[in-house]
């Protein structure tokens, strides 16, 4: 049973760009399951946190460590330039003219870390991902201090954030997947974890499934209910995405084109399943809608991505 599970993960790790846009049509085939499995959301992103610290691959950290102002740079790049978009995009608009959860949603991924599996994503397209985690690693250091007053911002006075609760509980989220990790590190050991890699890639692919699954609770009912909301959010979510990826690009290419492509990805997919754990679910239901949507480009944009990130890593 083990040795078919096993091969199960390597088969889904091999193919993982591929499974991860089926995964999120399988999330919208099961509907009635996805009422039962969204309690389970903040433990999926828990497991997330955890796999992406303990592959952190520590000694090209050490290095990258002497380059403070390289990823100093990154990090002040993650969260000003998307905020900062966000929120120039809802002043223009008139915060007043949108659904103040679509204006919340908005807020909250702008001010969210890049999403955990970025490093998983990179290692599937072929590219290094350790700059990205470290500058990853970087940003969550600060996100419980920053995203409070990040979000508070963009959203605005019409849409309150309570920025106690949300920085103590993306504090215990982190801190306690940092010491999981730590753990499975020292019992497991780092060969091990590396050995297994591809094993590991298919273990992100069923995290994602299950995850898909529960976010798209309530999807078709919105879909069927008002189309034109769904549409303007969908476009709204890949726009996002596009622009994140080919600013962050264009301005920080001289890090070398892989790590600028990789980087430009963590940029425009930000980890909002976080912030849902982080408010314990406790969302509007619009909001609840947005961050539905945003998983689209999370789990297409990789499969669209690949024949590039292949022609960068050549």
């Amino acid at each position: 049973m083990m040795n078919a599970a096993g091969k199960l993960l390597d088969f889904l790790g091999r193919h993982a760009t591929r499974a991860l846009a089926l995964s999120l049509f399988a999330g919208l085939a099961f509907p009635a399951l996805a009422a039962v499995l969204k309690p389970w959301l903040p433990l999926m992103v828990f497991l997330f946190l955890i796999l992406g610290f303990a592959r952190l691959d520590l000694d090209s950290a050490r290095r990258l460590a002497r380059e403070p102002r390289r990823v100093a740079l990154t990090v002040v790049w993650f969260l000003a330039a998307l905020p900062l978009c966000v929120f120039t995009a809802l002043t223009l608009v008139g915060r007043g003219t949108l659904d103040p959860g679509f204006v919340l949603g908005l807020s909250l991924q702008a001010a969210a870390a890049p999403i955990l599996s970025t490093p998983a994503v990179a290692m599937m397209l072929g590219l290094d991902a350790t700059f990205a985690l470290m500058a990853l690693t970087a940003t969550m250091t600060v996100l419980p201090l920053t995203a409070p007053l990040i979000a508070s911002l963009v959203a605005g006075a019409d849409v309150p954030i309570d920025r106690l609760m949300l920085g103590r509980n993306l504090f215990l989220l982190l801190t306690g997947a940092a010491l999981a990790a730590a753990l499975i590190r020292r019992l497991w050991g780092v060969a091990a974890i590396e050995a297994n890699r591809m094993r590991l890639d298919g273990l992100n692919v069923v995290f994602f499934f299950i995850f898909a699954i529960a976010i798209m609770d309530g999807f078709g009912a919105n879909l069927l209910a008002d189309p034109g909301k769904v549409a303007v959010m969908t476009a709204a979510a890949f726009l996002i995405s596009v622009a994140g990826l080919a600013l962050t690009f264009l301005a920080l290419r001289r890090f070398g084109a892989g790590d600028a492509f990789v980087t430009g990805f963590a940029c425009g997919h930000r980890n909002a399943g976080l912030m849902i754990a982080a408010l314990g679910g406790a969302l509007p239901e619009t909001t609840w809608l947005y961050f539905a949507l945003v998983q689209f480009p999370i789990y297409i944009m990789p499969a669209i991505l690949a024949p590039l990130a292949r022609r960068i890593a050549r």
